[in-house]
């Protein structure tokens, strides 16, 4: 099942990191770019999880995104 083709992917990646604007015009809100990107809670010495179907980790000080490609 193809879910996107890669430069659907790589505009959405860029509104992702771009509060959801990327160059061909806003796709998401501001507030669902960053509701994707962060973890709905927080454990503490638990620096990895999930946002709203991201994946997302804390290492050296930075936030680290991914995803595996799956889709459910």
């Amino acid at each position: 099942m193809q879910a996107g083709n890669v430069g659907f992917l790589g505009r959405f990646l860029a509104a992702l990191l771009n509060d959801g604007q990327s160059a061909g015009g806003r796709i998401l809100s501001p507030e669902a770019a960053r509701s994707l990107r962060t973890r709905p809670f927080f454990a503490e010495r638990a620096p990895e999880g999930f946002g709203l179907g991201i994946y997302v980790e804390e290492r050296e000080g930075r936030v680290v995104l991914a995803h595996s490609g799956s889709v459910p």
